[in-house]
C-alpha cells in the first residue's frame, strides 16, 4: 500500500508541474512575464503636490475603493476589485518618492490580491495591467504630472 501512497504524491506533483507550465506558457503569449504576472507590471508617474491623498483620489475615481490606510514610510497597499471580479481581486501598491519640494514620484503596481491562483490567470493578468495603466493615467492628468517610464 505504501507504493500506492507515493504513487499519488508523484502524480499530485507531476500535474502541479504540467499546470504551471501550461499558464506560464499562455501568460508568455500575451506578454505577460512570469514575474510581472506575480508582482504586478509597475508604472512610474510623476505629479506635483501631496501624492498620498492624490493616490487615495485616484482609487476611489478609477477604481472605486476608498481606504483610511496612511502611508507609512512612503508605502500603502490598498485592495480593490478588477470588473467582473470578487471583492478584494487586486491589491495597488503605491510608492512615494520626493524629487524635490514640489514634485514626487509615484510608483505603483496591481498585484493578485491575495486569490489563490489568481496570479497566473491570465484574464486576471490583463485586467490587472489595464487597473495599473489608468490609474497611471489618472495621476499623470489630475496631479499635473506625467508619465515617466514602464517597467516590467
Amino acid at each position: 500500500m505504501e507504493w500506492i501512497a507515493v504513487v499519488l504524491r508523484v502524480g499530485a506533483l507531476i500535474a502541479f508541474i504540467v499546470f504551471f507550465l501550461w499558464a506560464w506558457r499562455q501568460l508568455r503569449k500575451r506578454g505577460i512575464g512570469l514575474g510581472e504576472a506575480w508582482n504586478g507590471r509597475k508604472y512610474t508617474v510623476e505629479v506635483r503636490g501631496d501624492a498620498g491623498p492624490l493616490c487615495k483620489r485616484a482609487m476611489l475615481e478609477v477604481a472605486g475603493s476608498r481606504t483610511w490606510k496612511k502611508f507609512n514610510k512612503r508605502r500603502t497597499s490598498m485592495f480593490t476589485h478588477l470588473p467582473g471580479e470578487r471583492a478584494a481581486s487586486a491589491a495597488v501598491q503605491f510608492e512615494l518618492e520626493p524629487i524635490d519640494a514640489d514634485r514626487t514620484r509615484v510608483t505603483l503596481a496591481v498585484s493578485g490580491g491575495g486569490q489563490s491562483g489568481a496570479e497566473m490567470n491570465v484574464t486576471h493578468a490583463e485586467k490587472r495591467a489595464q487597473l495599473g495603466e489608468r490609474l497611471a493615467d489618472w495621476l499623470a492628468e489630475h496631479g499635473d504630472g506625467r508619465r515617466v517610464r514602464h517597467t516590467g
